[in-house]
């Protein structure tokens, strides 16, 4: 009987052990929104608790959203709250302020989660944003491959976090489908400009529609996007690209009197041609054949600069060669399309 006693307390206190670190330090968890900060308090707290529990944290959530992590639009440490240079207007009250939250508008909720967990402690009431979306405007120009986007407010100041998206109309806004990205903080306004503005350089989009997403947070929460924009990649019909079937061979012509001030046939020349299937990406592991410009077959006589690929063995399909400048992978123009069959 006393053994069993023993083991009983043994027991107890695992129990209680195992559930000291499990009372959140808030007694209850309000929240509110004020323009753009996002603010998160208690008035009845445990302070000694703060530094005990170093994993406890709060999340911010759309209401009924689940506790996933991709449901999180902002969170801390509840460690990292404050009394001290925190006012709410409320006496005593030790909370966290989201500046520059920027969130879309919506209900939304604070979440108490314990000890890195998603074990939910406590909850606030329901509070609502109400946010006016950046207006982004997006001009691509194919000449160039500059993509300049505007964002027409010229009191811009985003949380240090907030990104900027390129994606093609119709994908997701999964992480492998961005285009380019840069943080919305690089963007600048110009002296007497009511936007501000941030330009893609030597942007390489494939023939389609695109348009910029805003994000908050480094988040995929979404806050605004821009009008959409259609990319054309032009077909230059001095450009030749034939197949022959009965030699297998693939040959490239383009005329000597080619008029480009862009292109480069010089010896010291860095452009390049690559043969690529139509509708792939300039990836490297997409390149059938390729060569270098200053390379091209200069034959007297002949009104061509020239190149054969000789028994090519290609799987079936359409192909095309892109005409790249300055060894980089930014697609300048494009022959016709050619098949190429087995």
């Amino acid at each position: 009987m006393k053994k069993t006693f023993i083991a009983m307390m043994l027991l107890l206190n695992l129990t209680v052990s195992s559930f000291a670190g499990d009372t959140p330090a808030f007694k209850e968890l309000l929240g509110r929104s004020e323009g753009n900060t996002i603010l998160i308090q208690s008035e009845d707290v445990r302070m000694e608790a703060i530094q005990g529990n170093p994993k406890d944290w709060i999340g911010v959530y759309k209401v009924g959203d689940s506790n996933a992590w991709k449901n999180v639009k902002l969170w801390t440490w509840v460690k990292d709250c404050r009394q001290d240079e925190f006012d709410f207007g409320d006496k005593g009250a030790v909370g966290y302020k989201f500046k520059n939250a920027n969130l879309p508008t919506g209900l939304y909720e604070a979440r108490y989660f314990l000890n890195n967990t998603y074990v939910t402690a406590l909850k606030s009431d329901a509070f609502r944003v109400i946010k006016t979306s950046n207006k982004i405007t997006a001009n691509y120009s194919s000449a160039n491959h500059k993509l300049h986007v505007e964002i027409q407010n010229k009191n811009f100041k985003p949380n240090p976090k907030d990104w900027i998206g390129v994606y093609k109309v119709g994908d997701s806004t999964a992480w492998k489908n961005i285009k380019a990205w840069t943080w919305a903080k690089n963007f600048k306004q110009h002296a007497g400009a009511n936007f501000v503005k941030y330009t893609f350089d030597d942007l390489d989009l494939r023939q389609g529609v695109y348009r910029v997403k805003y994000f908050l947070n480094n988040t995929y929460t979404e806050n605004s996007q821009s009008n959409s924009f259609k990319v054309t990649v032009p077909i230059d019909t001095r450009f030749s690209l034939k197949y022959n079937h009965t030699t297998r061979n693939l040959f490239i012509e383009v005329p000597k009197d080619y008029n480009d001030m862009n292109l480069n046939f010089n010896s010291s020349s860095t452009d390049w041609i690559g043969i690529y299937k139509v509708g792939t990406s300039n990836a490297w592991s997409n390149v059938q054949a390729w060569l270098w410009v200053k390379d091209l077959d200069l034959s007297k006589g002949s009104p061509f600069l020239k190149h054969e690929f000789k028994n090519v063995d290609f799987p079936s399909g359409m192909y095309e060669f892109r005409y790249f400048r300055k060894n980089s992978f930014i697609t300048y123009k494009t022959s016709n399309p050619v098949k190429v069959w087995k």
